[in-house]
């Protein structure tokens, strides 16, 4: 099994372009190894795996020309398929009928087609990743956006805590490197520790009793994301007693039932 994507924009509708290949004869017969090609007259998107003994292609039609997205051709020897995706959504997915290692196939090839002579890539490479498993689409969505530098901000519960109380609360993110802000009271603060984590701490004193929002946003090279959460203070050392969030009423008012 093995998965291997590739970051990219195509530039040119006019010819024949391969980001990827590790395919000896890359546009015809049988051969070793594997490749992604784009083809010149249906925009297609190609995708083969063979073994010197059989080939399967998988086949993304129509794909769009000079919008950046994620290429990834996996080959699952488990569940016996070869599936072509785009962005992490299964366009295309075939039987793989392939027996034979391909440990043996030809040099990769970065933006060329084979050896190096024909289908070059005209446009922009951003990243190029491969793994010897067969990943899932959440897996390669996730992949993509670290080798962008796209943050994804990991989930910060509710908090509950009394006045007077303090609270530390780790926060972590892929996509790095990363900075961080927060927005909310002025009682929680954050610190960016310097290695794509933070640290939130969360100190009410008196009078501050209530509920709050707070959102805590990575930023990174490729982009922005955020994690919001809430706080709930409640009240302590007061008539009414602990954990009460509304005050005791005043003298002469009826408390509430």
């Amino acid at each position: 099994s093995f998965t291997v994507m590739v970051i990219c924009r195509a530039d040119n509708e006019t010819v024949d372009m391969t980001p990827l290949n590790k395919r000896i004869g890359w546009q015809s017969g049988v051969d070793t190894g594997w490749t992604l090609r784009r083809h010149s007259a249906n925009k297609n998107l190609y995708g083969y795996v063979g073994d010197g003994i059989t080939g399967m292609q998988v086949v993304f039609p129509s794909a769009s020309n000079r919008i950046l997205a994620t290429y990834a051709l996996r080959r699952d020897v488990t569940a016996d398929t070869i599936a072509l995706l785009w962005d992490g959504a299964v366009k295309s997915t075939t039987t793989d009928l392939t027996t034979a290692t391909l440990a043996n196939a030809f040099d990769l090839l970065i933006g060329a087609g084979a050896a190096g002579v024909s289908g070059f890539w005209q446009g922009q490479i951003m990243a190029v990743a491969l793994w010897r498993k067969a990943l899932t689409p959440a897996e390669i969505v996730l992949a993509g956006d670290e080798l962008l530098g796209i943050p994804l901000v990991a989930t910060i519960p509710d908090q509950t805590l009394l006045e007077e109380a303090t609270l530390s609360i780790p926060v972590s993110a892929t996509g790095g490197p990363l900075t961080y802000t927060i927005s909310g009271p002025a009682f929680v603060t954050l610190v960016d520790n310097g290695d794509d984590t933070a640290t939130i701490t969360i100190a009410p004193k008196n009078d501050d009793a209530g509920v709050y929002t707070v959102q805590v946003s990575a930023i990174g090279a490729g982009g922005v994301d955020t994690a919001t959460f809430q706080i709930t203070v409640l009240m302590s050392n007061r008539i009414g007693g602990v954990g009460a969030i509304l005050r005791s009423p005043r003298r002469g008012t009826r408390p509430p039932r």
